[in-house]
């Protein structure tokens, strides 16, 4: 029998087929594209389902798009920075008198003198402003090209463009060697005090080494921005900004052009835990205020490593969702690991907060159909607690306050979280999918809640044996007759 002559469904499993074999193997595929029409639109649509593409491989990437048929292939495209590991020269004055000591010394110099100084390792603002300039550079260049597509070149869902930044900082690859090491806990050195030449010993507790291991994981304040220097600003913006303060002026920014071109054909943008790197949040706001019909926004956000070089969740979330078109439908956003914070916050912190997330829930973000986000216990209750806000399209909630469900007393916990997430069934007329947890401490809970047409079904998984109050139930009771759910298991 010929090849037209095989049912569709036979031909599509033999391309299939075909296609997983020579991926497997490693073989071209561009000899069976010319075979004919069909081989070639099957083969190419797996090809191009899904790419990673490098800055260096965009002249590629443009030759191959020029054919505009082969962009409706494109559903996810993933940029991936390839940030150079390189190593960082000894600080003026300072030497290790043993090589396997020298990172160490250099991690402790960082860790202990954080962002708000001027740099002290030479080198140090330079390698930040190469990184930078990769990442501004290859963002903008793919951009370019992608702004030339329009919505009808592409499939009808639009592109899902992912940020990958996955290669290691040189302190991230040392504090993960020497974390596998039983490191010294003394450093000898050198240092140049008034032209003299003078040895000193720094002892390093326990305590100390880890927090500067840990910190080096983290990258400590380095992040990815937009125009370079320790703090997120250009070389001229930091000159201006230092003799405006000698001359007593008050320094003023200076205004920049959007650092990318519009592209209207990516719907979905993604910085997952893939991407071990940090950006800066105006770098993750200029990519956004770029992307005008964007409608997913799924964001990892990695942590400061210590309250001295910390700057909150909130300025990073904030900063972010400010700027979220109208056309938004589905934000998920987690916070990767937990602060590691050496003081308290006050209640001035959530009261900002709280503030800061009703204004965004109400004006940015009431279109919604699905929200995703962990964050701290204390806001996210008082939200659910205290909103009157209605988001009337929201189908999907998942929900992770942090620290919610205390190890003294869960049960008492648990059902305050269990009554808050009754008041937010009541206020939002679609929802059809509920989910809190919180798995933070060493007793973790987490409600499900699924809503049908006139049932609501509710889950209850617990690492200790909870007791459901009357209070919670009676809460339950009425969000059902609000909803006019008569079956509730």
């Amino acid at each position: 029998m010929s090849w037209p002559g095989l049912p569709a469904e036979i031909r599509r499993h033999i391309l299939e087929q075909l296609f997983n074999a020579a991926r497997a193997h490693g073989e071209p595929l561009s000899g069976y594209t010319v075979v004919s029409l069909e081989f070639q639109a099957f083969l190419e649509g797996r090809l191009y389902y899904s790419l990673d593409v490098r800055p260096r491989e965009l002249g590629t990437f443009m030759a191959v798009f020029n054919k505009v048929y082969r962009r409706k292939y494109v559903q996810r495209l993933g940029l991936v920075l390839n940030l150079p590991c390189q190593t960082i020269p000894s600080p003026i004055g300072w030497q290790s008198h043993m090589p396997e000591h020298r990172p160490l010394l250099l991690m402790l110099l960082i860790y202990t003198g954080g962002p708000d100084r001027r740099p002290i390792l030479p080198g140090l603002r330079a390698q930040q402003r190469l990184d930078n300039s990769i990442f501004i550079t290859g963002v903008r260049s793919l951009f370019r090209l992608l702004a030339t597509w329009t919505r009808e070149q592409v499939t009808s869902r639009g592109i899902l463009l992912e940020i990958i930044a996955d290669a290691k900082s040189y302190w991230q690859t040392m504090g993960e060697n020497m974390q596998r090491l039983n490191g010294p806990r003394r450093i000898h050195s050198t240092q140049i005090v008034d032209g003299r030449l003078m040895s000193a010993s720094i002892d390093i507790p326990p305590r100390e080494w880890q927090r500067t291991l840990k910190a080096a994981e983290l990258d400590f304040h380095f992040e990815l921005g937009l125009y370079g220097g320790s703090r997120g600003k250009g070389k001229d913006e930091d000159e201006d900004e230092d003799e405006d303060k000698e001359r007593g002026r008050r320094w003023r920014p200076r205004r920049r052009e959007p650092p990318f071109p519009k592209v209207r054909v990516v719907t979905a943008l993604t910085i997952r835990r893939r991407t071990i790197r940090r950006f800066h949040p105006k770098a993750v706001q200029a990519i956004v205020q770029s992307l005008p019909c964007l409608e997913d926004l799924d964001w990892h956000i990695r942590p400061y490593p210590t309250l001295s070089i910390y700057r909150t969740f909130e300025q990073d979330l904030n900063r972010v969702l400010l700027v979220l078109p109208s056309s938004m439908q589905q934000v998920h956003v987690t916070q990767v690991h937990d602060y590691v914070l050496e003081q308290g916050e006050t209640n001035v912190d959530y009261q900002r907060a709280d503030a800061v997330f009703r204004y965004i829930w109400r004006t940015k973000l009431s279109q919604l159909q699905g929200l995703s986000l962990e964050y701290k216990a204390r806001t996210l209750e008082s939200e659910m607690k205290h909103s009157a806000t209605l988001w009337p399209n929201l189908e999907r909630l998942v929900l992770r306050p942090r620290g919610s469900i205390s190890n003294h007393a869960p049960t008492e916990d648990f059902n305050r979280l269990m009554q808050n997430a009754a008041q937010v069934v009541r206020r939002m007329p679609k929802l059809r999918f509920l989910m809190i947890y919180d798995t933070t401490g060493l007793t973790m809970g987490c409600l499900v809640c699924r809503i049908l047409e006139s049932s609501l079904a509710i889950g209850i998984k617990c690492s200790w044996r909870c007791h459901i109050n009357t209070a919670t139930m009676e809460a339950w009771d009425v969000t059902a007759g609000a909803r006019r759910l008569y079956d509730i298991g």
